[in-house]
């Protein structure tokens, strides 16, 4: 048994129906759950923790993260595809035949660099969806560092692939339903393992690579396993067409007809439904359909930014009652930027300062992303609660004054403010620092597994290039300094 006594200046706790704000209250933690909140709690405790100067606060539940993905994510960043629609994910397919990007990355290298960075940045539950590292490498890393995850292998019934320069989907269904009973074995094995800190939920990649017969496979396993379903949806304009063709129907609605839409689904992106301006599909079917069947859509404000496009908005898919959550998807892991922009673009969209509050994005970073989940004792503050917290200090210059506790989080917050993260009761990670680790060499294993991936790109890219033609740099190193004065310029 365990117990730990936090003295909080202020604490985002819960009373019920949503979160409060409570100043100069103990915090008392049990074991793996949270015992009490204010008044005078007898010790023993095995730990003090003075947090007078600072708030305590739920952990943020990322709810879509691709651990490793930084390196690929990073050559197609700024870069026009306009026969993709500017979906940039898409550059990442390869020309048939050929090795995946995503299968270079290491577990040891971008696998666990994204741990740390999830743990550094307050994150205290994530979902995993599994791209190209090893989900059971994972496994051993989010467990042993102390983080709560929901891993999910990916499947599908098509790939996208470049033959003779043109995009297609090359349809393998006995692969996909193959790769969909490897996943249901992965859950069987690992859920539960840790103390129950790693979960699983199924991962069918992509609206318009999952055929009807795979998702109505994917509902009848997620029943029988009592997992949640994550996938990527209405995410591009590239996707939507190619729903529209094959269908009649946008993706949301097709969804609907198939009954693969419910509660226990979440849709990663999700902004090209109708209404959205640059469908040219008016009305708001799409939102109807998702807050009918009670799903969540998990919104990555930095993703559809760099691809320029926006959610529109935030607070439409809020009043017409979808819940929403936060994921910080490629890089950063960063869920005070999020946040930010989940705010900013809500308030662009609707040119009203008012949208998209503080408020409303902080409760998709902590209690949204845990009702997608069915888990009421996350991202909440009560006795009962798990006890996974954050102690942030935002007492420097760029967060103060100080007032409202939300809104400087969400305004000035950043990942090195945070002070403490703990997880089930126990400190994963002070000061910025994780126990055990050597960041240096993480960071050096990065680096190293970076420069193998940059040298694949000959053997997948579509046209065979190299990844300074694939992705030049802005600035090109020179190899002896010249200075040419400008025309026309005279010396002083």
């Amino acid at each position: 048994m365990s117990r730990i006594r936090l003295r909080c200046g202020e604490l985002i706790a819960f009373d019920g129906q949503r979160h409060r704000l409570l100043r100069n209250v103990d915090l008392v933690l049990r074991d793996d759950r949270v015992e009490a909140i204010g008044g005078h709690v007898r010790g023993p405790f095995d730990r003090e923790i003075d947090a007078s100067r600072q708030l305590v606060a739920p952990g943020f539940v990322n709810l879509h993260v691709h651990s490793g993905s930084t390196v690929p994510t990073r050559l197609v960043t700024e870069r026009r595809y306009p026969a993709l629609f500017n979906a940039s994910y898409l550059a990442f397919s390869p020309r048939r035949g050929a090795r995946p990007i995503g299968s270079w990355e290491r577990a040891d290298a971008g696998g666990l660099a994204t741990a740390i960075e999830l743990l550094k940045a307050g994150c205290t539950t994530v979902v995993d969806l599994g791209q190209g590292i090893d989900p059971a490498a994972m496994v051993a890393i989010y467990g042993q560092l102390g983080l709560r995850a929901y891993l999910a292998p990916g499947f599908r019934s098509g790939a996208h692939v470049f033959v003779a320069g043109r995009l297609v989907i090359d349809w393998l269904p006995d692969e996909g339903r193959a790769a969909l009973q490897q996943a249901v074995a992965f859950l069987e094995r690992y859920a539960g393992s840790y103390g129950g800190r790693i979960q699983g939920m199924l991962f069918p990649y992509q609206g318009d690579t999952c055929s009807d017969q795979l998702l109505r496979e994917t509902k009848t396993a997620a029943r029988a396993l009592g997992v949640r379903i994550q996938m990527h949806a209405a995410q591009s304009l590239f996707e939507l067409h190619e729903m529209v063709r094959r269908t009649g129907r946008t993706t949301i609605q097709h969804f609907a007809a198939l009954g693969f839409l419910g509660p226990e689904v979440i849709l990663a992106h999700c902004p090209f439904i109708t209404g959205h301006p640059a469908t040219g599909l008016p009305g708001d079917e799409d939102l109807r359909l998702l807050a009918a069947h009670g799903v969540t859509v998990c919104h990555n404000p930095t993703t559809l930014l760099r691809r320029g496009h926006l959610l529109c908005s935030f607070d439409r898919y809020r009043a017409a009652g979808v819940n929403l959550a936060l994921g910080t998807d490629h890089f950063p892991r960063d869920m005070f930027q999020e946040m930010r922009l989940a705010s900013i673009m809500g308030k662009v969209a609707e040119g009203d300062p008012g949208a998209a509050d503080s408020l409303a994005v902080y409760h998709a970073a902590t209690i949204g992303g845990a009702d997608a989940l069915g888990r009421p004792d996350l991202g909440r503050v009560f006795p009962g609660a798990k006890a996974d917290l954050i102690v942030v200090d935002l007492n420097r210059l760029g967060a103060l004054p100080r007032r409202d506790p939300v809104q400087d989080l969400v305004l000035c917050g950043q990942p090195s403010d945070i002070q403490l993260v703990i997880i089930d009761g126990r400190v994963v990670c002070e000061r910025g620092q994780v126990p055990g680790i050597d960041e240096e060499q993480v960071a050096a294993a990065l680096q190293t597994n970076a420069e193998e991936i940059y040298a694949s790109v000959p053997e997948w890219h579509a046209t065979g290039a190299t990844v300074e033609e694939m992705a030049p740099r802005f600035l090109e190193p020179m190899s002896e300094y010249h200075y040419t004065p400008p025309a026309g310029s005279q010396p002083h």
